[in-house]
């Protein structure tokens, strides 16, 4: 069903396995000239470029206003953290975080449920919390609570929201994205408020159609964004998307063009195409077949076994004995994910569901973060041509991040923070 691996499914598997034969005895540590990122990016061929900034390339855009990605004329470098020098290391550190808790991450979030169209519910989970919406009328235009009675700030109308999509199977309790929150909170662009979308069924969502999450579903993302631009229409809107998040961002980037209503977007580990990345953890390895394929398996079948009644409520029927036996996600989604999705087979959902040919047709400034060492994503699956052939896009390429990882510094820290940062305050004003 997706590609982000769970919490639970490692600490199941981790236990029993001895690390050093799933990561390697004699892994090659990188010397320092082994850490620049690599930027990929494309310069505008006409003085009209159409993006919703400014007439000037993002690359332009990173190189004078992110001096975490681009300092005195050159590319920086991103050291990881010494004990995670390889991409599996980095991203088993991550789930292994999904649920610390410490001084910038321990919040709480103003919920709020909208309904889709085809009468799903989605969760938006703001921080700190929602502004207020701007209501026309002779009378003083401050308001201390919003028309459903929560607390509000006063006179924030305007101020930048973004958006986060989680990664598959993630939520708004995930460590990055309330690191994510406190982030934009005190350093991000003025007022900002950060706003999730948990996908249906998670986080406490309640999940009452067949629609399950899958890698180029954009309606519910689509919808969240038009109500967000009539709510707060004074609003700058940006958006962050995670691994399935990112496809399904990139998707949406492309799918709107130059309709977008987004005035800036940042993925982080996006798959581009779905197909590689499903025959990258499918093969043969002890990482794979000991951590990956057991996570996200034990992921998929928890949504199973709670939402069956949801899931075979339909028309058609699902083997669920079936789908509980599997042992890889592959055969999840023969069995599940694409039919109930609409798809005639596993391979046409893949094919259909990648974002890999919307890069060219984005016209929202994009900057796109992934890692060389992925161990989901390799680094073929990623269009870099299209990053270097459009002017909107850029690609940041960093060597030893992981997935979902890019762990920095004696005590981890998330690297890509400073960048989306300085991308926004860029953007978002």
């Amino acid at each position: 069903m997706g590609s982000s691996v769970s919490t639970a499914g490692v600490s199941s598997v981790l236990p029993s396995t001895n690390i050093s034969k799933v990561f390697g005895k004699n892994q090659d540590r990188p010397s320092k000239r082994h850490f620049g990122i690599e930027l990929v990016s494309g310069q505008p061929q006409t003085p009209t470029l159409d993006t919703a900034f400014t007439k000037v390339s993002v690359d332009h855009i990173i190189k004078t206003t992110c001096p975490s990605l681009f300092h005195n004329g050159r590319g920086v470098r991103m050291v990881p953290t010494p004990f995670l020098l390889d991409g599996r290391a980095q991203t088993v550190y991550s789930v292994m975080q999904a649920r610390k808790r410490d001084n910038h991450t321990d919040i709480r979030y103003d919920r709020e449920l909208m309904d889709m169209s085809d009468g799903g519910i989605v969760s938006l989970d703001w921080y700190p919390e929602r502004p207020v919406r701007k209501i026309t009328t002779p009378s003083s235009s401050s308001s201390s609570s919003s028309s459903d009675g929560s607390h509000t700030h006063t006179g924030s109308a305007s101020v930048p929201i973004v958006v986060v999509l989680p990664g598959s199977m993630g939520s708004s309790s995930e460590y990055y994205i309330r690191h994510l929150a406190t982030t934009l909170d005190s350093q991000g662009p003025r007022g900002c408020r950060m706003v999730v979308v948990n996908h249906r069924g998670f986080a406490r969502t309640p999940c009452i159609t067949t629609r399950v999450q899958s890698f180029g579903y954009t309606d519910d993302l689509r919808q969240v964004i038009d109500y967000l631009q009539a709510t707060y229409p004074e609003s700058p809107l940006g958006a962050v998307g995670y691994s399935m998040g990112g496809n399904m961002l990139t998707k949406y980037l492309g799918e709107q063009s130059d309709h977008c209503k987004l005035s800036a977007a940042v993925t982080v580990c996006c798959p581009y195409d779905v197909t590689k990345l499903y025959n990258t953890i499918s093969k043969s390895t002890l990482f794979n077949n000991r951590v990956l394929q057991p996570s996200l398996t034990k992921s998929a079948k928890w949504f199973i076994r709670r939402y069956e009644d949801v899931i075979q409520s339909g028309k058609d029927k699902y083997d669920i004995e079936a789908l509980l036996r599997a042992k890889t996600v592959v055969e999840i989604d023969t069995l599940l994910t694409a039919p109930i999705s609409g798809y005639e087979s596993c391979g046409q959902y893949y094919r259909e569901s990648s974002s890999f040919d919307y890069v060219p047709k984005i016209r929202t400034p994009l900057l796109a973060i992934n890692s060389r060492d992925d161990p989901m994503v390799p680094v073929d699956a990623i269009p870099v041509e299209s990053f270097r052939n459009n002017p909107s896009t850029a690609l940041v390429l960093v060597k030893h991040g992981g997935h979902l990882g890019f762990f920095s510094g004696m005590v981890p820290r998330i690297w890509y923070m400073d960048p989306l940062v300085e991308f926004f305050n860029a953007l978002l004003r």
